[in-house]
């Protein structure tokens, strides 16, 4: 009885640590690091394969059209909508078909009159997401994106010689003399 009561711990713990760190897909990098490499993040379902969104995106085996199905961080000038179709540039192609949903980490490429991104990762997904599990994903990254920009901050205090905290009370335009000096 004992040894069942302990085997059965063990089991529960595995899953318990299984379901809190989700593995990267292989020979990808951990979830942190594609969010600092990436300034747009979405959830996205694809629709042509070898393809491009609009004209001026040189389509190639690389290039995918993929419709965004939920923003999960951009860039506030960035126009992007859910609904909207972007090119992603991905970085293996034989990964993707029609139909695919999957979040993709990219960076900024071309912004015309569309989007293309070109992909630092992606987490695939093997059933399609639906909103809460879509809310959820976007809070994880949010908190991650603090997490990160709160690191930096406390690398550059710790590395600065002296930190000043202030507050702007006024703001006047510089004379001609101010501008010279």
């Amino acid at each position: 009885m004992r040894y069942q009561l302990r085997a059965m711990e063990c089991v529960l713990i595995l899953l318990f640590l299984v379901g809190l760190a989700p593995l990267p897909a292989m020979g990808q990098a951990s979830r942190s690091e594609l969010l600092l490499k990436s300034d747009i993040v979405f959830l996205g379902t694809v629709t042509d394969v070898g393809a491009a969104s609009f004209a001026g995106v040189p389509a190639s085996v690389r290039t995918l059209v993929a419709r965004v199905d939920a923003i999960l961080e951009k860039p506030a000038d960035v126009p992007l909508a859910q609904g909207d179709k972007v090119t992603v540039e991905v970085k293996d192609p034989s990964l993707f078909r029609e139909g695919v949903q999957a979040i993709f980490y990219g960076q900024g490429w071309i912004l015309g009159e569309g989007l293309a991104v070109r992909e630092v990762g992606h987490e695939l997904s093997s059933v399609k997401l639906e909103a809460g599990a879509v809310s959820e994903k976007g809070k994880e990254l949010a908190q991650m994106r603090k997490q990160q920009s709160d690191t930096e901050l406390r690398s550059r205090i710790q590395a600065a010689d002296m930190v000043a905290v202030g507050r702007v009370v006024d703001i006047q335009p510089a004379t001609t003399k101010q501008a010279q000096a």
